[in-house]
């Protein structure tokens, strides 16, 4: 085995690589969390909204899923944005939609 390892080591790590890396992708194809969108107030931080909008989520997680579904690099949101954001597990009635109004 160690034999093995030294000759095709190489080879095995970039498999594994390979596989993670598949595997990510289908449990990205996978993934069923429902959003929402919602409009960006006067005062409203990514911890604000996650307090009012994470359900059960953890807040961390629920501002990572925002920031990675709506591309935003920065903890900076603008009054007026709209955001797609996760019903914190079955909590769509929480969830204002955006209008045009």
């Amino acid at each position: 085995m160690i034999k093995w390892m030294k000759k095709n080591g190489a080879t095995a790590g970039i498999s594994a690589i390979v596989v993670w890396s598949m595997l990510l992708t289908i449990h990205g194809l996978f993934d069923t969390t429902d959003f929402g969108i919602i409009q960006v107030k006067d005062g409203d931080t990514l911890w604000t909204l996650a307090e009012r909008y994470k359900g059960d989520m953890d807040r961390e997680d629920w501002i990572l899923s925002v920031k990675r579904e709506n591309a935003i690099y920065e903890d900076r949101l603008y009054v007026g944005d709209e955001l797609n954001v996760p019903n914190g597990h079955h909590n769509i009635e929480q969830i204002e939609v955006a209008t045009n109004k």
